[in-house]
């Protein structure tokens, strides 16, 4: 199967096919479509000479070890993505400069997001192949969202309950527009007096939505309640247990991981498995423990057969994952068949330090 993709000069490989003219800046057509790329190192350094850093290509499927099906559903994902996320900034800034919400444009952008998904390849491997796109907020929004509908298909909601969960999720984080953009994008860890200014988007969020048209009482609480905590130790309200809605639990979980697998300024953003034994140790009394439980199976068993690399450099696949410890899987070696127990004492100081 062929597909049309734009590379970076970098990637360029024998084989490759133009998709469109080189045209530089003169206007001058420098190569021409259906042009085949042989002597790369020459090619390349015309084109930085050009400064023409990407090129649109038509490549074969499986035409090497990088061009697998894999990769082109990630690179389709996070095409998607980019368009998602201008979407998605593009309501947020009508809403800032004081337009009304429109329900109906959130709905179709999460629609969008979940059919981006529908591929074979598994959701939570997308996720985590975008996680260092720009623009941080937008994208922490829709991953919360995406991982929330994921939650709720776990948990069997209805249709119509997933449709409202989602929107909920998409809208938990609004309140931040109307919070100092030198807060939200602050590269270091935040003081107490600036934690306390975004602590305030529960409520923002909610005064914005309370009164609009389509969006019920259910999503409005979500809204408010997304960063109460079971223990009462959350925001705004400080409320416990079964006084915080259903959504909220549920978009508290996927934010909560979300924010952990991220990158940010001032930390590399965690493994999945690092996130799991986090959540493990330090949420168990915080976060529903029912809907964690399920969580942390569930999440952790979509990462089967995954390759990863081992802090000592040896490279792996992950094989099972124990029930009575999900943050510590067991990984066949990649080369040879020796397989380890990352739950068993002789291996307590090896950890997954990156999925491959």
């Amino acid at each position: 199967m062929k597909r049309k993709l734009v590379v970076g000069i970098d990637e360029l490989k024998m084989g490759m096919i133009l998709a469109q003219d080189i045209i530089n800046s003169n206007g001058i057509c420098l190569l021409s479509e259906g042009f085949e790329f042989n002597d790369i190192s020459k090619i390349k350094d015309v084109l930085l000479s050009h400064n023409i850093q990407e090129v649109k290509v038509v490549i074969e499927e499986g035409m090497d070890e990088i061009y697998t099906k894999e990769y082109f559903e990630i690179y389709d994902f996070r095409k998607d993505m980019n368009t998602l996320l201008d979407g998605l900034k593009k309501d947020f800034y009508c809403i800032e400069s004081g337009q009304e919400i429109k329900k109906e444009g959130f709905e179709k952008t999460i629609q969008n997001a979940i059919d981006s998904c529908n591929g074979n390849f598994n959701l939570f491997k997308l996720i985590n192949q975008v996680k260092d796109m720009n623009d941080y907020i937008y994208m922490h929004s829709m991953t919360v969202t995406l991982i929330s509908y994921q939650i709720g298909k776990w948990i069997n909601l209805s249709e119509e309950e997933l449709k409202e969960l989602t929107l909920a999720a998409i809208l938990s984080d609004l309140g931040k527009i109307k919070i100092s953009k030198q807060i939200i994008e602050k590269p270091d860890i935040l003081i107490k007096e600036e934690y306390e200014e975004i602590k305030k988007h529960c409520i923002l969020g909610y005064n914005m939505v309370k009164n609009t048209c389509g969006i019920n009482n259910k999503i409005k609480r979500a809204v408010l309640e997304h960063h109460e905590r079971i223990d009462g130790s959350g925001y705004p309200k400080g409320k416990r247990g079964e006084e915080i809605s259903l959504y909220a639990k549920i978009i508290a979980i996927a934010d909560v991981y979300s924010a952990l697998t991220s990158k940010r300024p001032y930390r590399d953003r965690k493994t999945p498995f690092e996130a799991i034994k986090i959540l493990e140790k330090e949420f168990l009394s915080k976060l529903d423990t029912k809907l964690l439980y399920l969580f942390l199976k569930k999440i952790a068993g979509e990462y089967l057969g995954s390759k990863i690399i081992l802090d000592d450099g040896r490279e792996a696949t992950i094989v099972f994952i124990p029930s009575q410890n999900i943050s510590r899987p067991l990984l066949k070696i990649q080369e040879g068949d020796e397989i380890i127990d990352l739950s068993s004492s002789e291996n307590s100081k090896l950890y997954i330090k990156a999925f491959l």
